[in-house]
């Protein structure tokens, strides 16, 4: 959801989990959207616990990358599964911030193994490494302009090979993620984000000469 004065996206997808409520909550000039469901599994929190977050400067460098400008980008002290934009500013929580440090630091061989195979759904990790990315590229494509959340949501399911190639994954790695991510979370988005013009061809596709989609 966006105002004048800031923006923000439930961006924790816990895709493979129950039913999801997603909650408005609006505090001054920010619009704060909490997703609630399933507790963290203890199990992906023992793997991703000690991997330390991208600095905010890589983050701000990656997000400068999709949004075509300069802008800012900062994890949040709190750990949750949320983001949000004020005051020109997005702030990834820090729960999603930890799994793209997982994810630059390298996934385990069977995560990989399961990615480069196609063998879809993979992994927790995975899945928590391609929710991490999306949330980045959301927000980005949110400091770039972009306010509506289901045009927005669809653009960024595109941009997480650039997000992923940007912290260092290999280029098939990163094409991998990107079709999980989109077989997995693009198949059934949240409520009010997906878009029957998110899909290859459509009115969102950034790159309708290339084939390859996302």
């Amino acid at each position: 959801m966006v105002t004048n004065g800031g923006l923000g996206i439930a961006a924790r997808a816990g895709v493979l989990g129950g039913l999801l409520l997603v909650l408005f909550v609006v505090f001054g000039d920010r619009l704060e959207e909490h997703r609630s469901g399933a507790e963290r599994p203890a199990w992906a929190a023992r793997i991703t616990v000690d991997a330390r977050p991208p600095t905010p400067e890589t983050l701000s460098r990656i997000a400068s990358a999709v949004a075509g400008r300069p802008v800012r980008v900062t994890c949040s002290g709190a750990w949750g599964g949320r983001a949000w934009i004020e005051r020109g500013v997005a702030t990834i929580g820090t729960l999603h911030c930890t799994d793209l440090g997982h994810l630059r630091d390298g996934l385990a061989p069977v995560a990989l193994k399961c990615l480069r195979a196609a063998a879809y759904p993979c992994a927790g990790t995975v899945n928590q490494a391609a929710i991490a990315l999306h949330v980045l590229a959301h927000e980005s494509v949110h400091l770039q302009g972009i306010r509506d959340e289901p045009q927005a949501d669809c653009f960024a399911i595109q941009w997480v090979r650039t997000v992923a190639h940007h912290l260092g994954v290999p280029a098939d790695v990163t094409r991998s993620l990107a079709r999980h991510h989109w077989e997995v979370y693009g198949s059934a988005p949240l409520h009010g984000y997906g878009s029957p013009h998110c899909r290859s061809g459509g009115r969102y596709d950034l790159f309708p000469d290339d084939p390859v989609w996302p």
